[in-house]
């Protein structure tokens, strides 16, 4: 769908091969995961796509020094976090392509670090609901009830105790 436009003018500025750039649009369209998750009432779509645009946009930014690159690359970004928090993953990933890729003093010019402070400026009302979601996480609890009712548990280590007299 919408992930096609953008397939091309990203391999096409990775690998600088137009049939290397018409392959990935065959294996976009043919696979089946994406296909599978574009159905879905998801998130993963939007947030595929604004990953790939996010990517598109980092490499012009890369490629060029202009106020547009670096616009849309910090809108496109903070967009893709707001789809979903756990995409703010591709930051990493972009920064560890500057630091293999670039010198040192390249990578801590204002060309990479005024975006990266605006996406983070932009991306802190989302730090207040990233808290909530946190302190409200009900996937370890039951670690909680470990220390209340511990019988069993002192039960099995008597018996084990009674087998094994060096436990």
């Amino acid at each position: 769908s919408m992930i096609i436009t953008i397939v091309y003018p990203l391999a096409m500025r990775i690998f600088d091969d137009q049939r290397i750039a018409i392959s990935s649009i065959v294996i976009f369209v043919l696979s089946e995961r994406l296909i599978f998750q574009s159905q879905n009432a998801r998130p993963y779509s939007l947030a595929l796509w604004l990953t790939m645009l996010s990517f598109l946009s980092f490499l012009c930014l890369v490629e060029s020094r202009g106020t547009v690159a670096r616009i849309t690359y910090i809108l496109v970004t903070t967009l893709l976090i707001y789809s979903h928090f756990i995409f703010v993953l591709v930051i990493p990933i972009q920064l560890l392509h500057l630091v293999f890729t670039r010198n040192w003093r390249e990578v801590v010019s204002n060309k990479y670090v005024l975006p990266a402070v605006c996406i983070t400026v932009l991306c802190l009302p989302l730090a207040h609901q990233l808290e909530r979601l946190y302190s409200t996480r009900h996937a370890i609890n039951w670690t909680a009830h470990l220390g209340q009712s511990n019988t069993m548990a002192e039960l099995f280590l008597v018996l084990l105790s009674l087998c094994h007299p060096w436990i």
